[in-house]
């Protein structure tokens, strides 16, 4: 997956919707982008990725 650059509201947005710290949101972006391999742990990664795959940030998951 390519490099996702988010300007500066946007990610203090993101993160007040995951009710997490910006710094978690970029470093999960960059984990799921393949530039580190340090995903965001715990109930808290899991919010980010949800609000990252509802804003189209992340492909959508196969849970079901």
């Amino acid at each position: 997956m390519r490099t996702v650059h988010i300007d500066r509201p946007t990610l203090f947005r993101l993160a007040a919707e995951a009710d997490s710290d910006p710094r978690s949101v970029k470093r999960e972006l960059a984990a799921v982008c393949g530039e580190s391999d340090r995903h965001v742990r715990g109930r808290a990664g899991e919010r980010i990725r949800s609000v990252l795959e509802r804003h189209g940030y992340l492909p959508p998951s196969e849970a079901a």
